[in-house]
């Protein structure tokens, strides 16, 4: 087994060739194909997930791997988990809200990861235990506590637009303002960095919530499970805050049930 710092080095080079794969062919509207309901993919998915998993297959044989559009292994003990281009919808359009994210799993715990923003040259490096970093420079999550002044950020993930306009009613009257950016990865990011202040998402794997995860972590945050439990990498739902704003959060989502969440 390598040390993280060879792992970092590893997912840092595979992101950057991801990330220019991606500017390379970015900027005219992909054809795309549903793989099952609400998820579509296009080819350019599929090349960048097969760049990735020849990388990785060559560089950490040890890994197994678990990726959006190819090999999905979850319980080995360690795991790369990869997601070439997270936003897909938006880079498909040639908008620049996107990212190409990966993660390494531990025991199912996230320990390095990096999310690569290529369009805008934005790279988001953590590591467990070191901190996180947006292109070398350390980083953190706000310190924002009142809930009448914070940026709620909802991501509907496989969910559908509904669900994700239930989280707003829930939280839309307390809080300042709310976005939706179409990428989880660059959203958690986005948090990690103090931009936004809390997330909600609904409905995804760990190659989407496992890299912003790690950054948040390290950047002093919070993420959870809608039962209040420390997110893991088998959760389908996810809530990131500071410390201080998670706990009116989970008071809210405890219990949330896709069936019978619409609020009048």
């Amino acid at each position: 087994m390598k040390t993280l710092e060879e792992y970092a080095a590893i997912a840092r080079e595979a992101a950057r060739r991801a990330g220019s794969f991606l500017i390379e062919n970015y900027g005219s509207v992909k054809e795309w194909t549903c793989k099952e309901e609400g998820h579509y993919m296009s080819e350019i998915d599929k090349q960048c997930n097969d760049l990735y998993e020849d990388f990785l297959r060559r560089e950490t044989p040890e890994a197994a791997l678990y990726t959006e559009e190819g090999e999905q292994v979850l319980e080995s003990e360690l795991v790369w988990a990869v997601d070439p281009i997270d936003g897909s919808t938006n880079y498909r359009i040639g908008l620049p809200l996107f990212v190409t994210q990966i993660c390494l799993l531990h025991k199912g715990e996230p320990v390095v990861a990096v999310v690569n923003s290529p369009i805008l040259k934005m790279e988001y490096t953590a590591q467990k235990g070191g901190g996180s970093f947006l292109n070398g420079k350390r980083i953190a999550v706000n310190g924002l506590a009142e809930l009448k002044k914070i940026l709620l950020m909802v991501d509907k993930g496989h969910a559908t637009a509904a669900d994700a306009g239930d989280v707003l009613k829930l939280f839309g009257r307390q809080v300042h303002t709310a976005r939706m950016w179409g990428s989880v990865g660059f959203e958690l990011a986005a948090l990690a960095a103090g931009k936004i202040n809390a997330l909600v998402g609904l409905k995804m794997s760990a190659f989407d919530y496992a890299p912003g995860a790690l950054l948040i972590r390290e950047a002093g945050g919070g993420v959870m499970n809608f039962s209040g439990s420390d997110w893991a990498a088998k959760d389908i739902d996810l809530v990131a805050s500071n410390h201080d704003l998670l706990p009116f959060f989970l008071a809210k989502l405890k219990g949330w049930n896709y069936d019978n969440a619409r609020i009048p």
